[in-house]
């Protein structure tokens, strides 16, 4: 029988157990299933993923592809211009030099030619001047001739000569006279003739200008002209470039000044940004402590609710071995089986014992403790009779309202107390229950005991490993098999014990569905806090390329600003030079053009 119930007591241990299995493989499953749904997301996430970054990838490279095309193009375009840039540059270099060695050979060849008509010149008075000398001296000779002759043909006598001597005298005289008179008029005509020969000096200056002029009229009119209008057409050139390089640059600084706007509301967009970046990073770390808490307090419940189921298994399992303890198949539990006799249920129903007295009052009551409590000695006689007609065994039968004894308790040594004062029972069977432990005392240890019933012999003291010692005998020895007091107070302890396991398990229960709510709920906040700040991080992306970009922008746009003004400072320097040089040659071309066409033979000879 033993074995069949320590059996039965392991097959319900294992039925408990493969419960509890059970419902643990049914705890695991239903927690898996959201993290089988998560993976599964994550893996569709992953593709999604994939394929989005393989898509953006595709798209750079065609973007890529296309620059760098276009760069190819431009670098080719850029090249072509470069050569032809080089082409005109080379032939405006040739064209230049040209007008320069002209311009070099006419600068040089003015000078001699100007010598050329001033010696002409000379020669030309010297020629006059020799001619007149020529002229006189022709003159004098003639007249020296003439005197010659009259000489020769006629004879003077002295008197004649004597007069003509005189009057050769007075025409010395005169001619004297004269000569003073010539002298002065001499120096008066150097003077005149110095005067004169500067005269004539400024008015060769003033010829020779006006024959360059005229040379330059007839040789250098066409070639002014066409220096006139190629400085014209260069300044024509140069304006519209200029005019281009400042709209040019205009429209460059246009863009660097929209490409800074933007940049700068980009960046006041962006601190904005990065503030409720700085809150949506505040709000997912709070909302996932919040989540690491709910799962925390989850797990604590979960484990709180395992805790107490198998606390709760383990103390059903208990409390049925132990109410199969309780069954007994003798002469009490055949009372209480019979519907003929009026029981009121057995002595360790009733009473309780103070905890850690339960061996010591089994032992004090003996054959009591499994008695069956009744209302009145008629009952319990009727009860006897009953065994006995059934032949159901023997039975130990307690009346309920039998009187107490009225014996005043002894004092007590020190460490003993009564036995009675350890046991609670209904108010019916306290006169019953204190005659039985009428004279029991409970005590520490065995000496304890010898002592208590050496001092005072009618005195029956208990110890608590269930030891008997009266003056007359001693009942005791090895632990026997639990009594129904016992058995009694471990059922009540363990139905307590099962009614706490099942409440911490029903509040355990109760506090998972809602940890598990909390945490579903905190899963959602901190899954919505994440995917707004995995946007706000697109977001900044996005806002932080489009920055680079702008800024990229800006820079090119006032790098091709300064080239530009470079460009036309460049461009304003040599239409200066231009403009001076077109002056110049208008000038020249006006002063050419305004002189009318002379000859040599328009100037009068001048001495």
């Amino acid at each position: 029988r033993k074995r069949k119930e320590k059996a039965l007591r392991k097959l319900e241990t294992m039925e408990a157990n493969l419960t509890r299995v059970a419902d643990l493989t049914s705890e695991i499953r239903r927690q898996l299933g959201p993290l089988g749904r998560q993976a599964e997301a994550a893996r569709k996430a992953a593709v999604i993923q994939a394929e989005a970054r393989d898509a953006r990838l595709r798209l750079l490279a065609d973007e890529l592809a296309q620059l760098t095309s276009a760069m190819e193009q431009e670098a080719a375009d850029e090249t072509e211009l470069l050569r032809r840039r080089a082409e005109v540059e080379s032939a405006l270099a040739t064209a230049r030099a040209a007008v320069a060695d002209s311009e070099q050979q006419l600068a040089a060849g003015g000078p001699v030619l100007a010598a050329e008509r001033e010696r002409w010149i000379a020669l030309r008075t010297t020629a006059e001047r020799l001619q007149s000398v020529h002229s006189l001296a022709e003159e004098r000779l003639r007249l020296l001739r003439a005197d010659d002759e009259d000489e020769t043909t006629t004879g003077r006598d002295p008197e004649e000569l004597l007069a003509q001597a005189q009057q050769a005298r007075e025409q010395e005289r005169a001619l004297l006279a004269e000569v003073a008179a010539a002298k002065d008029a001499l120096v008066i005509a150097r003077d005149a003739r110095e005067a004169a020969e500067g005269d004539a000096a400024a008015e060769q200056r003033r010829v020779a200008a006006h024959a360059r002029a005229v040379a330059d009229r007839r040789e250098g009119l066409a070639k002014l002209a066409g220096q006139v209008g190629a400085r014209r057409s260069r300044l024509e050139a140069a304006e519209a470039e200029i005019g281009r390089l400042t709209e040019a640059a205009a429209a460059s600084l246009a863009r660097a000044i929209a490409a800074d706007q933007e940049f700068a509301a980009l960046e006041g967009s962006i601190a904005d940004e990065e503030e409720g970046e700085e809150g949506l990073d505040a709000a997912y770390e709070a909302a996932a402590q919040r989540q690491e808490a709910a799962r925390a307090d989850l797990d604590r419940w979960v484990e709180e609710e395992r805790t107490a189921d198998r606390e709760r298994t383990a103390l059903t399992a208990r409390l049925d071995a132990l109410r199969l303890g309780l069954r007994r198949k003798d002469g009490a539990a055949t009372l209480l089986g019979s519907e003929e006799v009026a029981t009121s249920g057995t002595l360790a129903q009733s009473l309780r014992v103070a905890p850690g007295d339960e061996v010591a009052i089994a032992a004090a009551l003996g054959y009591a403790a499994e008695a069956v409590t009744v209302a009145d000695l008629t009952a319990a006689s009727a009860a006897v009779a009953h065994l006995r007609d059934q032949e159901g065994g023997r039975a130990t039968i307690l009346v309920q309202g039998a009187p107490a004894p009225a014996d005043p308790a002894p004092a007590l040594p020190a460490g003993a107390r009564w036995a009675r004062a350890s046991v609670t029972v209904p108010d019916a069977l306290d006169g019953a229950l204190t005659r039985l432990l009428d004279g029991v005392v409970l005590v520490a240890d065995d000496a304890a005991a010898r002592a208590l019933v050496e001092q005072s012999g009618d005195l029956t003291a208990v110890t608590p490993a269930g030891d008997v010692v009266t003056a007359a005998y001693v009942r005791g020895g090895s632990a026997d098999a639990p009594s129904l007091i016992e058995t009694q107070a471990a059922v009540d302890e363990t139905e307590a014990e099962l009614r706490s396991a099942a409440t911490r398990l029903d509040q355990a229960r109760f506090h998972v569905a809602g940890a598990r709510t909390a945490l579903e709920q905190a899963t959602a906040a901190a899954d919505g806090h994440l995917e707004r700040l995995h946007e706000s991080d697109a977001r900044m992306a996005a806002v932080a390329e489009q920055l680079g970009s702008l800024g990229s922008a800006s820079r090119a746009a006032r790098a091709e600003v300064e080239r530009l003004e470079r460009a036309r400072e460049q461009a304003a320097a040599a239409m200066a030079d231009d403009q001076a040089a077109l002056a110049e040659l208008t000038a020249r071309f006006e002063a050419a053009s305004a002189e009318p066409e002379e000859s040599e033979e328009d100037f009068p000879d001048r001495t």
